[in-house]
């Protein structure tokens, strides 16, 4: 029995990492551990707390971008969020996948963008070099998923918006996927602005993926579809320009210059895990680090070390890391800083006897993430450190309403991993002795 429980476990598991993956992921981890136990400890934060429908909100974008990483069959959502109306899984340099959920109980519409999880989504990161954006500067990487993305999903979500009497949209993500997600809602912003300045009467274009899968039933009509993919799509009335639009993210990439970084904290949230390296990520940052910080040996290896972890593939695809390298010169000579976006929050295990999480308050995100800290580590970015904190976030701050926690079922993951090995028979049969 024992032998048939492990051998279907091990095929409902996701797919896990060889031995040669795991030893790089280790000794990497292991690098970034020396390397940020030499720097000085992050500034003391203190504690706050946010409105329940607030916590709430965190709670459903935490969900849906843990799923987003998870094969359509892996997938576990509870209702409210479980109407996924458009998916798209193209994933390319400037391209990554998404989905967009309407949900009737909640009245909100939500846009999901994945985060870094192929090579080519690392390459993004990657590209660090800056653009001008907003009055200031933006990471060039980002600045171009989120223009392509923009324009992908705007007259979607508009249509969409406008269909459900203006529903209020909130755009998610983790990682590369949460710098995008808050890009693209101040994209929004500006073209709205622009638009509205100009004239009543507003035109929109917008370019479709075959790749993108449409849910008929949410259109009122096959009329009604076909004219949402009309290349133009005029609004005549200007009180559909603007529609409650804000973002939620977490662990952004570092995307803003100081100059834009204030304009982002009127649409953005970000919450960070104490720990999590990726929103400190720079190579402003990076170049920072004095000497006797970073002995030049170490310095030497940590380049060796990162080199590889971005190229496990070779030079195979386009650009190269050489290529990137070659081109942004200046650059990497002279870098300029960038921050994450929006009003900044770290989310902290203050006893890890009891499991406790905080909310500490990020008041001058450009201090707090304008430089490597001591203590940092990779582990503390994977989105189910993030969910797994979230959700005891949220269990500790409704205690008093336990059939909400219920709803939400949080170990249906498991009641149906529980259920699929007690109706594996064929399993135990095969390896009876």
């Amino acid at each position: 029995m024992a032998r048939a429980v492990k051998k279907y476990i091990k095929k409902i598991r996701p797919h896990r990492r060889g031995p040669q993956q795991k030893a790089d992921a280790k000794s990497f981890a292991f690098l970034l551990k020396i390397l940020f136990e030499l720097l000085p400890a992050s500034d003391q934060l203190d504690s706050t707390e946010i409105p329940r429908n607030e916590i709430l909100e965190m709670l459903h974008c935490c969900l849906l971008c843990r799923n987003i990483y998870k094969k359509e069959a892996k997938r576990y959502l509870p209702p409210n969020l479980s109407n996924i109306v458009y998916e798209s899984q193209e994933s390319d340099y400037f391209i990554i996948p998404y989905f967009i959920v309407n949900s009737d109980e909640l009245d909100t519409i939500f846009v999901v963008f994945r985060g870094s999880y192929c090579l080519k989504d690392f390459i993004v990161d990657f590209m660090a070099s800056t653009v001008s954006y907003r009055n200031g500067k933006a990471h060039e990487g980002i600045y171009l998923t989120s223009y392509n993305m923009f324009n992908r999903i705007k007259k979607r979500v508009r249509k969409l918006s406008r269909m459900n009497n203006n529903r209020k949209v909130i755009i998610t993500g983790h990682s590369l996927g949460a710098a995008v997600a808050s890009m693209v809602v101040d994209m929004f912003y500006e073209e709205d602005e622009r638009k509205s300045e100009n004239s009543s009467q507003t035109s929109f274009t917008t370019d479709y993926s075959a790749d993108d899968q449409v849910n008929h039933e949410n259109f009122e009509s096959d009329e009604d579809l076909e004219s949402s993919e009309n290349l133009e799509y005029r609004i005549e009335d200007e009180e559909h320009l603007f529609f409650d639009l804000k973002c939620i993210c977490f662990a952004p990439v570092a995307s803003y210059s100081r100059e834009n970084l204030e304009a982002t904290k009127l649409h953005t949230r970000s919450y960070s895990t104490d720990g999590d390296f990726v929103p400190h990520v720079s190579f402003y940052n990076a170049i920072s680090i004095s000497d006797d910080q970073l002995p030049a040996l170490f310095k030497k290896e940590l380049d060796k070390a990162i080199r590889k972890k971005l190229n496990i593939h070779g030079d195979k695809f386009e650009p190269t890391v050489s290529q990137i390298l070659e081109n942004r010169v200046e650059y990497l000579t002279n870098p300029y800083p960038l921050y994450p976006p929006g009003d900044c929050y770290q989310i902290k295990m203050t006893d890890e006897h009891h499991s406790t999480i905080e909310l500490m308050k990020i008041d001058d995100s450009t201090e707090y993430f304008g430089k490597f800290v001591k203590d940092l580590n990779e582990f503390r970015h994977m989105i189910s450190c993030y969910n797994a904190w979230v959700i005891k976030y949220f269990v500790d701050n409704f205690q008093d309403q336990p059939d909400l926690i219920e709803y939400y079922d949080f170990m249906a993951k498991k009641k149906k991993q529980r259920k699929e090995i007690a109706e594996a028979p064929e399993y135990e049969e095969e390896y009876v002795d």
